[in-house]
């Protein structure tokens, strides 16, 4: 979903039921796109990989008509037709800031939780999160392999939290983020968890808990 919220600002908005994620970048024109457009996932999946072949100083041209959203990045130019209908209220899924707030390093993060996720079941990804004073208490247990548990330094200071998470969900948001430092919200074992850049404002991400 694409909307430009203020004059110069492009949002982009997308979730599958489980997992959310929004960025915003500035531009230097108007965009006229009233109630947004939806474009569809191949469409963008498409642009990725022509952006991945230009250079970081390319200028893309970016445009929408009634039933379409048409890129140009050199003498490129993608074309690919809107999906109709009303995306989602995405701002009812995204949580005020909670009362339990983690600042932890995205590499050590990252790594710890990819080695417990081994021994997580295979379909669910399923990780217990343990956040403690000072402490990130991660653990994966099978029935068949045993269980998995590793611990390392955060910054926190709040009342002790328990929650499930999908381990792949977060590990696909982290490997979103360029800086080192990472910001966890939190309000409760039942609600949702949002990652983003301890710096960058620019980029969000909220996932759901799971029951583990």
């Amino acid at each position: 979903f694409c909307e430009s919220p203020k004059a110069g600002q492009l949002r982009m908005v997308s979730t599958d039921g489980h997992r959310l994620a929004l960025a915003e970048a500035q531009f230097d024109a108007t965009l006229s796109l009233p109630g947004g457009a939806i474009v569809p996932r191949k469409g963008f999946l498409e642009l990725k990989r022509v952006l991945g072949d230009g250079q970081d100083t390319d200028v893309v041209h970016l445009g929408f008509s009634k039933n379409s959203c048409v890129v140009r990045i050199n003498r490129t130019t993608l074309c690919t037709r809107l999906i109709e209908g009303q995306f989602p209220d995405y701002a009812q899924v995204i949580p005020q800031a909670g009362n339990k707030n983690v600042r932890l390093s995205r590499l050590a993060f990252a790594d710890a939780l990819r080695r417990v996720s081994l021994l997580s079941q295979a379909r669910a990804h399923g990780v217990r999160f343990t956040f403690e004073p000072g402490n990130l208490s991660l653990l994966a247990e099978d029935p068949e392999f045993g269980d998995a548990k590793e611990n390392f330094p955060i910054e926190y200071s709040g009342e002790p939290l328990t929650v499930g998470f999908n381990a792949r969900y977060i590990l696909d948001v982290l490997s979103l983020i360029g800086e080192q430092g990472v910001r966890f919200d939190l309000a409760d074992e039942l609600s949702p968890g949002v990652l983003r850049p301890l710096e960058d404002s620019s980029f969000l991400a909220v996932v759901m808990p799971m029951r583990i």
